[in-house]
């Protein structure tokens, strides 16, 4: 479902997308119990709408959290006044 949500969305071949794994991943860490809430960090909406999208199949779409992967190292390089 995840790979066929991002297939359609972006116009990309559905045997290219890798983002897939991350909510098949993301599954098993909720079905096992490993934990209850999950942020993914990525900069491809598409993928995180297909992995919210199949996790919402198993009730889980409230516990899943879309982290922009660009914003989160300038916050990280705010936090920590990285110098070269």
């Amino acid at each position: 479902m995840v790979r066929h949500y991002i297939s359609a969305a972006t116009d990309r071949p559905e045997h290219t997308i890798e983002q897939a794994e991350v909510g098949g991943a993301a599954a098993t860490l909720f079905e096992d119990g490993c934990t209850n809430s999950i942020a993914i960090d990525t900069n491809d909406k598409a993928a995180f709408r297909g992995i919210e999208r199949a996790l919402s199949q198993h009730n889980y779409e409230n516990h899943v959290q879309l982290v922009n992967a660009f914003d989160f190292v300038n916050t990280i390089e705010k936090r920590y006044q990285f110098t070269e």
